[in-house]
């Protein structure tokens, strides 16, 4: 059942233009009507409620036009439908687009160079939960690739003997992983006090591909004179320290 007396659309300035139900024909405005189930208002396209009706349809709102047997799915075997679409995801498997080695060893080294140099926004990749912290030994921002290496900037920030950190070093180091040159950078550059420099890296949980990039940093502090540092989660979590941050970080969200 229509309910608007007009129809509404937005135009490419933002201002809303009105037009009388009579007038609108076959246009793209846009409408209020009731579900003759439900008797739920929703909207629609002015079009599109005239080809149903023209085609003999009610005015169903979504929840309407898909239940019972106006389902697709309707009395059908739910277990056999996920059994045709496991087959069918087996036989047509997902692809996006395939890079060459080159390419992909050109890709890791861009990225690279723009985290190690404070250029890479790590909020856009979303991957982790990450955040923005300022850094009062060093008077500037960082931005924490994950709760973890939050907990270590204010570490960091708070060890009297370490004297500034960083995570703009412009470091990178190459790895081989599956026949395929990638880089990787640590994630953060430490001097202590003594003027010691120490290249540090903070995993939550470590694979495969972690360890070789591991052995990759490590071969780089020795052969550049840094020390290495190499941190988990079970290392920072030392009588319970990150598992009390992590508590005050989620009931400050809740």
């Amino acid at each position: 059942m229509l309910i608007s007396k007009q129809g509404w659309k937005k135009l490419k300035n933002g201002k809303i233009a009105y037009k009388n139900i009579n007038d609108l024909n076959n246009s793209n405005h846009r409408v209020i009507v009731k579900c003759d189930e439900c008797y739920k208002e929703f909207e629609t396209i002015w079009s599109n409620r005239k080809n149903r009706l023209e085609n003999l349809k009610r005015d169903l709102c979504n929840s309407c036009a898909k239940s019972g047997s106006r389902n697709s799915q309707y009395g059908k075997d739910r277990k056999e439908l996920c059994a045709i679409a496991r087959r069918h995801q087996s036989e047509n498997p997902m692809q996006g687009k395939v890079h060459s080695a080159a390419t992909k060893s050109k890709m890791s080294n861009i990225k690279v160079s723009q985290i190690s140099n404070g250029e890479f926004d790590l909020l856009s990749n979303n991957r982790g939960e990450k955040t923005w912290y300022f850094s009062m030994k060093n008077n500037a921002s960082f931005c924490a690739d994950s709760v973890l290496e939050l907990y270590r900037m204010t570490q960091l920030d708070s060890d009297d003997e370490v004297k500034s950190w960083t995570k703009r070093h412009k470091i990178k180091v190459p790895y081989i992983f599956d026949d395929i040159q990638k880089y990787t950078t640590p994630d953060f550059l430490i001097v202590l006090n003594d003027n010691t420099k120490i290249i540090e890296e903070i995993k939550g949980w470590v694979n495969k591909k972690e360890l070789i990039k591991r052995e990759a940093l490590k071969k780089y502090c020795a052969e550049n004179g840094f020390l290495f540092s190499y941190k988990t989660q079970k290392d920072l979590n030392l009588n319970g320290g990150y598992r009390k941050f992590l508590k005050n970080i989620n009931n400050e969200k809740n």
